[in-house]
């Protein structure tokens, strides 16, 4: 079958380009022709520019005035991280874009925040609800939405939308809980893509990179989630050096700070830590895939982790934000983690299989 993808396949965000890569790669090993639908909107590359026009003004005048010079500061920094997530997208993403209205069979939406109300309008962007583009079936797969409070008009509208799908499932066992409270039934919650590729086959796409030193892998994207001075004096206590990756590039690249990491620089360094403390969702997904040691922690939004954690039974990996000590646990039984994952891609594997067929 002949099947489109459509997320969020071009945004220099290392989740969401190795989500989008990995639903190609299941689809492909499912026997299917397999393309993304090449929709990039404005408000993506306005959001992801060197000068965020969106960032820009949400600031007060002295906030404007630090943001023009903090843009100066940093661009070198930013030019080469953008320039790592370019050569990523071109080998992994560009070779298998198709223009918008091509005809498939059936057109994947998801994975990713795509029905997140947007900014700019305030409202869902309604292309990543099905309908409006040319295929036989339109399914959701992994679908998220960020923020579910909703008005009791947008519940309509959201209503409305998801009815031109022939098959839904969501990421989030909130988001199915929204929908069902509105009346829409059938909705499954399966894996984010990510989990449904082993390391193995991950280490088939991405180039392995060594590192000399052995170290503590700190990826902080959210403010206020760990004790910092915890984190170095854990790992100063097992002799490890520390490298923090940030989610964007603020400060010079260094040894022990990777602010111009792409994609695969991303997922070696994961793949390479002796330990990880992370506030991504992904950080948490990949330490898993890659059996290391973590912890990891949320000031906002920790539901998916949550949910994740708790089917894989690592709840105790979680930790309260800002916590001042570290649980006593004992190193992860990767045996009976992998045991669970296999169990839970079954759902997730069979959900895609119904829809996508002959």
């Amino acid at each position: 079958m002949k099947i489109g993808i459509l997320t969020y396949h071009r945004v220099p965000n290392y989740g969401a380009l190795l989500q989008a890569v990995a639903t190609r790669v299941v689809l492909q090993e499912m026997g299917h022709d397999v393309y993304y639908v090449d929709y990039y909107p404005e408000y993506h590359r306005k959001r992801y520019k060197y000068f965020s026009t969106y960032d820009f003004k949400k600031c007060g005048l002295r906030g404007k005035i630090r943001y023009v010079i903090e843009s100066v500061k940093t661009f070198s920094y930013k030019r080469a991280r953008k320039r790592n997530f370019e050569l990523f997208i071109k080998r992994e993403i560009e070779p298998y874009c198709r223009p918008m209205y091509e005809s498939y069979d059936v057109i994947v939406y998801g994975s990713d925040q795509i029905w997140r109300k947007q900014a700019e309008s305030g409202t869902f962007n309604p292309l990543y609800f099905g309908g409006m583009l040319p295929a036989k079936k339109h399914i959701a797969y992994a679908a998220s939405m960020g923020n579910m409070v909703l008005s009791s008009t947008e519940k309509e509208l959201l209503k409305k939308l998801v009815l031109n799908l022939d098959g839904i499932g969501v990421r989030e066992a909130g988001l199915q809980t929204l929908l069902e409270s509105i009346h829409i039934n059938n909705v499954i919650q399966v894996l984010d893509p990510t989990l449904l590729i082993s390391a193995s086959k991950w280490d088939m796409i991405i180039p392995t990179m060594k590192f000399s030193k052995k170290y503590l892998l700190y990826y902080g994207l959210m403010s206020g989630s760990f004790d910092e001075s915890l984190i170095y004096d854990f790992a100063k206590k097992n002799n490890w050096e520390v490298i923090r990756l940030v989610g964007t590039a603020t400060k010079k690249n260094t040894y022990h700070l990777r602010t111009s990491a792409g994609p695969d620089e991303f997922l070696n360094l994961i793949r390479n830590a002796e330990y990880v403390f992370t506030s991504s969702f992904h950080g948490l997904v990949f330490s898993i895939l890659y059996h290391k040691q973590f912890f990891t922690s949320f000031k906002t939004n920790a539901q998916r982790a949550e949910s994740i954690l708790s089917s894989l039974g690592l709840s105790d990996r979680l930790l309260t934000p800002m916590c001042k000590s570290l649980p006593a646990v004992t190193d992860i039984n990767y045996y009976d983690v992998n045991k669970k994952v296999v169990e839970l891609r079954e759902p997730s594997l069979k959900y895609l299989k119904k829809y996508c067929h002959e």
